[in-house]
């Protein structure tokens, strides 16, 4: 659920995540989000900064073995190449910038110590609006390339690997 008011986006939700062969246990956690439209008062340098905690609140828990709570800090720059007939843009590019932290308790060791870094990651997403219809919604499909370096914590559970790249696509649709 979000909520806009002026340049400021408000979120929250609850997950819950299962396993359906019990590969591990069900964890169930609070993520409040905040994001700043800075656009208004940046222009083309705005940075789009946003904040994410997340509260683990079950019994099970992601990386630890208590419950803990992750913040993530994030800034996504971009700007547009090209514009349609009406001012709308051509094609928009993105360079999400995120870094992943233990608030407390989250990314824990095998003796129980918790590690503050858990990744810090940049990428670059480009987003293409499709020309439909406006009684249809708004169509988009976008691809990106994200590089992220991985805290010790993070590395153990990624077989020791301490960098990883992602390549994600897909087609949004918003009514």
């Amino acid at each position: 659920m979000n909520a806009v008011t002026g340049s400021w986006t408000f979120g929250a939700q609850y997950g819950w995540f299962a396993s359906p062969n019990d590969a591990f246990t069900t964890v169930e956690e609070l993520q409040l989000s905040v994001s700043f439209d800075d656009s208004e008062h940046l222009g083309a340098w705005s940075m789009q900064p946003n904040i994410t905690l997340i509260i683990e609140t079950g019994d099970g828990t992601s990386d630890g073995f208590e419950k803990g709570g992750y913040l993530q800090l994030g800034v996504t720059p971009g700007f547009d190449l090209g514009t349609r007939e009406g001012g709308d843009a051509l094609l928009r590019v993105d360079v999400p910038v995120t870094v992943g932290l233990s608030a407390w308790d989250y990314y824990q060791t095998a003796d129980d110590e918790d590690e503050l870094f858990g990744f810090a990651s940049v990428g670059v997403k480009f987003t293409y609006e499709l020309p439909v219809d406006d009684k249809f919604g708004s169509w988009s499909v976008y691809a990106s390339a994200t590089g992220a370096l991985l805290g010790d914590m993070a590395a153990d559970v990624n077989d020791g690997e301490d960098t990883v790249g992602i390549l994600s696509a897909g087609v949004g649709v918003e009514f």
